[in-house]
């Protein structure tokens, strides 16, 4: 995915259904792009039980997306859980909370994005932030009812970020 179709897609979101959910499948769909499925499996766990499977439950509840070994087995504990993703509205500026906290403590690697910042966590080389959207060339970390503009160099370098991951050193 190049910046133009992820910039058409976010304000697609923002315009049309500006909920969680639409930046969850943004996000996913991101991510499936740029990691090897050899090496990550990515999987909703949004709606996950809390009781189903003591791996993918952290201090801070369920993520919306878990970042697993191709060879984890639900409920068996087979294979190593990388980290966990998780994903607000475009309107929700990105914070600090107990959820978030709960998650990294139990995350190797930890994504949390709005669609317009991303932030990213590994347990050993703390967090960056990446502002992507601007609005009238302003940085802009939430945002209601209007259109922003992605900024293509703030874009390619969170791809060559999320590309240096290297999960098979990440075991939560």
């Amino acid at each position: 995915m190049d910046y133009r179709c992820y910039e058409r897609k976010i304000n697609d979101v923002i315009m049309k259904c500006p909920i969680e959910a639409g930046v969850e499948i943004l996000v996913y769909n991101v991510l499936d792009s740029v990691f090897d499925p050899e090496k990550v499996s990515l999987v909703d766990v949004s709606s996950l039980w809390k009781n189903r499977d003591k791996n993918l439950k952290t201090k801070g509840g369920i993520a919306d997306i878990a970042m697993l070994s191709p060879h984890y087995e639900y409920r068996v504990g087979k294979g190593p859980v990388y980290g966990f993703i998780e994903v607000k509205a475009p309107s929700v500026k990105l914070a600090e909370t107990k959820q978030v906290r709960g998650q990294r403590e139990d995350s190797g690697y930890h994504i949390f994005s709005n669609g317009l910042v991303w932030k990213l966590f590994h347990k050993d080389r703390g967090e960056e932030t990446i502002v992507l959207a601007y609005d009238d060339g302003i940085e802009c970390m939430s945002v209601k009812g209007r259109t922003v503009s992605i900024n293509e160099e703030q874009f390619d370098y969170l791809i060559g970020k999320l590309r240096e991951m290297k999960f098979e050193e990440s075991f939560s």
